[in-house]
């Protein structure tokens, strides 16, 4: 895949639209600064996607687009269109199979911004997605602009490791686990959102099921209802049927009545009919006789014009053959005088071919004497381009040695200036040397050691402290949580027994408003005054089963019922008094009865308890019963509870049973969830101020690793000095071991210099000396040219004026020739001419004959034709009047007819009545009978249900009754029994909802992994491979030294990525003390190892070797033209070696002030 083309459009400087072509591998891109080149890498970036205008060198995305000039106005929009070639298929998905892959994004001033794919609209995501992991994008590896060198080698490891990624195509991988991400929290919610609903919908379904068991009651009643109405409707229909009878005996009457009349009617009808025949007859023979009347009157007519049309005929015949002589005469004359021009003509042609082949011989002679001349002039261009070949030669190797001899000077002249500014440089190196001072750092060093190792001490002394802090702190959350834990425990428990007690008891809102209207609202219950010993539960609550709902007074339970208005109270409220004292029970428990494990309760109950004997068991309850008294009993601890005469067995339902044990439980609850609230508050104390203590601990240690690190900083900067200081030193020596070599090795080409040049000049001085023998030669050959030059002209002359009359003579031919052919073509056609007149003169004296003929027996057929027509009047004159008499009967029956009908009609409007009555009585029947379909009903099964009662008041009292008993049921929610079915079904799909859910997040778990475990294995191999790649490019494209990689962090999901680099002959504690050049040359290194390992389909570099000088340019353009074998390169320079190597050159200028166009570059 490679990029084929640019069009540019409005763009940035490029207003007008240009077409950017790549045909080869390695494209430089030239041209004066500020013309516009980096537009064109800007226009590639920025339909990749790229959506910061800060990378395009602009404030907003409007910027892009051309903003006028001194000459041009602004232009609405910038558009840009990039071709790529996908002859191998590289892109993935559907758009594999394309050769080629048109990307264009378009831009207004509105700031709406488009994209395209293959012409089709699409979104950015669509771009991006095509790109990710092919190395290229809007902020890749793949576009290398000015100033993204010393970014890219001064940048964050993290920001470094995002190269690699690209390298190793995980951005997708990255992209894919963050929409993984997204759906994961995504489900989460919806899962908790679900959470909510099914709650929700739980005490929704509560509802309904009351209201739909509320619905269902109605339904019958409406069932009921609908019934006793159709009864109802069926009596008023039978009634109507009854009507419907009478009214079909009276239709029946009129019916016969009309049938009568119609009969009379018919027959008076057929009379009419006969008369109405016998007048149609008469007509027809009227209109025969009328039609032969006027059909002798047309053939008169017809036959008077035909004999005026064959006179006028004859004299136009006449006028036609006299002119048709005329017109012969003129053709015989026009004949005669083509036959005389013809012979002239045919006579003239002979002489003209004579002359004609004599010409032609002298042609030949004259060509025969033109190709000898001209093959002489052949042989003396031949003896020409020798000579002059032979002079070029010389000259050349003159002019050669003539530039070696300047060149040889000039290389001599470098030589000497190089070799004094060598020896300047050896003794400015020298004073360096003398200048550098070694004691200063070791005794700051000494200094800033001392301060570290104080700091470093305060450091130890907090951590300790730190650890202790924080597992006080820890400790103190466990116990936080734990009665956080307990006291929420508690607390729900409470609710749940609360909320059960309160169902037990039945409590409804009808009896508390009637507690609130009697004041009794806020007094205690009597189970919850009851201390039982445990194990007697179930004994006691059996024992005071009625009265465990009592209320407990002061002793004043009976002013309370007599002081209110017991009328309106519905259900039974029982109030219980303390004693006097205010305690409960002044009555002593017996032993051995039930009082004895029963402590609070009041007087009266104790009394009750007293009366009950214990058993432990059904048969020491069974000895107990034959020394009871008759109002004593006894109980069982399970409940069983025997009389002299009577026994009751109590076994109470799932939340009937343990009330009074709940009540203790409840008790004791709300006594211990304070005691816990206590305990949680004095933690809480606790914590905050050992969070207090752990904050200024962190607070001192923060300032003591800030200046921990400030002396660490101010160490490695001491230690990097000394290095430096050391490094220069190194360099200096090397420098003058270097210099002294330079010296030496200039010398000695100085002297191979001056050799080749005194061989140079001798050779150019042998040159000139052949020079002048040249000049000798070519004035022979001059003067040899202008004779046979002279001859061929000549030779020349003669042949084109032969020609000339050759082509004369045979365009004369030609004519007379043409002259020939139309005389003769014209003779013949007069001839034809001449035939075809005088056969029409014959054919009109023919035509003339027969039409006397004709005249004669048309005026015969006239006088027959007007005596038929007297015959024919006198019989039209009959046939009417026998017409008029068959009318007049006609009418007279036709009066007659009205009569009948009119009878008729008089009978049908009564029948119409009739009928009418009957269609109202039968829509009041049908309108019954939908109304008992509407009710579920057939009108046949319906009538066998119909009692000897059920007449129209019955069934009126019934529903009335009826109606009564529905709306004492109140508002019913009709809707609630189909809403509880589809409510219950949702709450089904819900939790079906609720498992795949959960499924799903697990998937998506899983999914995690898996891209988490591809991308630290994609990402580990980019490393080792990019780090392989830059160790061996850095030493080739430095000439020496080394460079590495290395990983901050062993977690390879997170890590960032440094680089670590050594020119030759220098130990760096850091890159960022290498020089502009080292750094860019670093970096091309670490691109270039990038790209070998997977090559971006292109690559754009925007001056990256202006940092360079040239050697390095060198060393770069070699190592861009080795990997144009695989990687397509359009670099932007203005070095003179880059454009050297590059294949194709183009040229950027901007002649017209703010306007970028291409030029051809030779």
């Amino acid at each position: 895949m490679r990029l084929k083309s640019i069009k540019l459009a409005g763009f940035k400087s490029f207003v007008d639209a240009t077409t950017v072509p790549f045909s080869t591998n390695m494209t430089a891109i030239v041209g004066p600064n500020g013309c516009g080149k980096s537009n064109i890498i800007d226009a590639v970036r920025w339909v990749m996607g790229e959506s910061s205008a800060k990378n395009l060198r602009g404030e907003s995305m409007t910027d892009v687009i051309f903003n006028g000039s001194t000459g041009r106005q602004p232009v609405g929009q910038a558009s840009i269109e990039l071709l790529f070639e996908n002859q191998e298929g590289k892109l993935s998905g559907e758009y594999a199979s394309f050769t080629e892959i048109s990307i264009k994004r378009k831009v207004t001033r509105e700031g709406s911004s488009q994209y395209y794919l293959n012409g089709t609209k699409c979104r950015r995501r669509d771009v991006t997605d095509i790109f990710l992991g092919t190395g290229m994008g809007p902020r890749s590896y793949a576009i290398i602009e000015q100033g993204m060198i010393s970014r890219l080698i001064e940048s964050k490891p993290e920001e470094l490791r995002v190269y690699l990624e690209e390298a190793a195509g995980i951005s997708k991988y990255k992209e894919r686990r963050r929409e993984t991400e997204n759906r994961m929290r995504r489900t989460q919610d919806n899962l908790d959102r679900l959470a909510d609903i099914r709650e929700e919908l739980g005490k929704q379904l509560q509802h309904l099921k009351r209201q739909a068991n509320a619905a269902e009651r109605y339904t019958e009643f409406k069932k009921e209802e609908r019934l006793l109405s159709a009864k109802l409707h069926f009596v008023y229909w039978d009634l109507l049927d009854q009507d419907l009878s009478g009214k079909s005996d009276l239709s029946v009457k009129y019916e016969k009545e009309i049938e009568d009349a119609v009969i009379a009617k018919n027959s008076n009808e057929n009379k009419v009919d006969v008369l109405r025949t016998e007048l149609e007859d008469k007509q027809e023979v009227f209109n025969k006789f009328q039609a032969k009347f006027y059909q002798s009157g047309g053939e008169i007519a017809a036959l008077e014009q035909k004999l005026k049309f064959i006179k006028s005929r004859q004299l136009e015949q006449e006028q036609q053959v006299s002119r048709l002589k005329e017109e012969i005469a003129e053709i015989d004359e026009v004949l005669s005088a083509d036959h005389e021009t013809h012979e002239l003509v045919l006579a003239d042609l002979e002489e003209i071919e004579a002359v004609f082949i004599e010409l032609q011989e002298q042609l030949e002679q004259s060509s025969f004497e033109l190709e000898m001349r001209e093959s002489d002039m052949e042989s003396w261009q031949l003896r020409w381009d020798q000579f002059n070949q032979d002079s070029a030669n010389a000259q050349k190797s003159a002019e050669l040695e003539q530039a070696k001899i300047q060149q040889t000077e000039e290389r001599i002249q470098e030589l000497e200036i190089r070799h004094e500014r060598l020896s300047h440089s050896s003794i400015d190196v020298q004073r360096s040397i003398e200048e550098l001072d070694h004691g200063q750092w070791e005794e700051e060093q000494l200094i800033v050691d001392e301060k570290l190792l104080s700091s470093q001490q305060e450091v130890d002394d907090i951590l300790p402290k730190i650890e202790q802090q924080q597992d006080k702190i820890e400790s103190l959350s466990d116990q936080k949580s734990i009665l956080h834990a307990k006291i929420s425990e508690q607390k729900a428990v409470l609710a749940s027994l609360v909320t059960l007690q309160e169902s037990v008891l039945g409590d409804d809102s009808s009896v508390s408003a009637q507690k609130r209207q009697m004041g009794i609202d806020q007094l205690p219950l009597l189970m919850n005054e009851l201390k039982v010993t445990s194990g007697w539960e179930i004994a006691v609550q059996q024992a005071l089963h009625d009265w465990m709902n009592s209320l407990v007074s002061d002793g004043v339970a009976t002013d309370l019922i007599l002081n209110c208005e017991t009328s309106t109270l519905e259900g039974s409220v029982t109030l219980l008094d303390k004693d006097k004292n205010g305690s409960n029970s002044n009555v002593v428990a017996k032993s051995g009865s039930l009082a004895q494990y029963v402590e609070g309760a009041p007087s009266q109950v104790i009394l009750i308890l007293n009366d009950i004997k214990v058993a432990d068991s059904k048969e020491q309850a069974q000895l107990a019963i034959a020394t009871l008294a008759e109002h004593e009993s006894v109980i069982c601890t399970d409940g069983l509870w025997f009389g002299q005469t009577w026994a009751r067995v109590y076994r109470p339902g799932d939340t009937e049973a343990g009330v009074l044990e709940r009540a203790n439980v409840i008790a004791k609850i709300k006594k211990a969830i304070p005691a816990l609230e206590e305990q949680l508050d004095a933690v809480n104390l606790q914590l905050e101020a050992n969070k207090d203590a752990l904050h200024q601990y962190r607070k001192d240690l923060e300032s003591f690793e800030v200046s921990i690190k400030t002396l660490t900083n101010e160490k490695a900067r001491i230690a990097g000095q000394q290095g430096a200081d050391k490094a220069k030193l190194d360099q200096f020596n090397l420098q003058l071991k270097r210099n002294d070599e330079d010296i030496k090795e200039l010398l000695d080409q100085l002297e191979q210099y001056r050799e080749q040049l005194a061989e140079s000049r001798e050779i150019w001085n042998e040159a000139l000396l052949s020079l002048d023998e040249f000049t000798e030669r070519k004035a022979v050959l001059s003067e040899e040219r202008e004779r046979v030059q002279s001859q061929l002209e000549m030779y020349r002359a003669q042949s084109r004026e032969a020609q000339n009359s050759v082509h004369q003579k045979q365009i004369e031919q030609q004519q007379k020739l043409s002259q020939v052919n139309s005389l003769k073509q014209t003779i013949e056609r007069l001839g034809k001419e001449l035939s075809y007149k005088k056969q029409r003169i014959t054919e009109l004296n023919n035509s003339e004959h027969y039409e006397d003929e004709s005249l004669e027996d048309l005026s015969m057929q006239l006088e027959g034709l007007l005596e038929s027509r007297l015959i024919a009047e006198e019989r039209l004159n009959e046939a009417r009047k026998s017409v008029e008499s068959v009318s007049i009967s006609l009418r007279e029956e036709e009066g007659a007819r009205v009569k009948f009908e009119g009878a008729i009609q008089s009978a049908r409007e009564k029948l119409e009545a009739i009928r009418m009555d009957t269609q109202a009585l039968s829509i009041n029947k049908k309108n019954l009978e939908e109304r008992i379909l509407e009710d579920g009903f057939e009108i046949d099964a319906l009538s066998s249900q119909i009692h000897a009662g059920d007449n129209e008041a019955n069934l009126k009292a019934a529903l009335e009754q009826l109606g009564q008993r529905i709306q004492r049921l109140g508002s019913i929610n009709l809707a609630a029994i189909d809403e509880f079915k589809v409510q219950n079904e949702r709450k089904q799909h819900l939790d079906e909802q609720n498992d795949e859910l959960v499924d799903a997040l697990d998937t998506l778990v899983d999914a995690i992994k898996k891209i988490d475990k591809e991308t630290r294995t994609r990402f580990k191999q980019t490393y080792d491979q990019v780090n392989e790649g830059l160790q061996r490019l850095f030493p080739k494209i430095f000439g020496g030294g080394n460079a590495y990689l290395e990983l901050t962090d062993d977690n390879l999901l997170e890590t960032g990525v440094m680089i670590i680099a050594r020119p030759p002959g220098k130990k760096n504690a850091t890159i960022h003390l290498l020089s502009g050049g080292e750094k860019s040359l670093t970096a091309i290194a670490l691109i270039f190892a990038i790209f070998e390992l997977n090559p971006a389909p292109f690559c754009m570099l925007d001056e990256v070797d202006a940092p360079l000088d040239d050697a390095n340019v060198g060393r770069f353009a070699r190592m861009v033209k080795e990997m144009s074998s695989q990687v397509q390169f359009i670099y932007i320079s203005h070095n003179k070696v880059s454009m050297e190597k590059a294949d194709q050159l183009m040229g950027v200028t901007m002649h017209e002030p703010g306007v970028s166009r291409l030029v051809s570059v030779d």
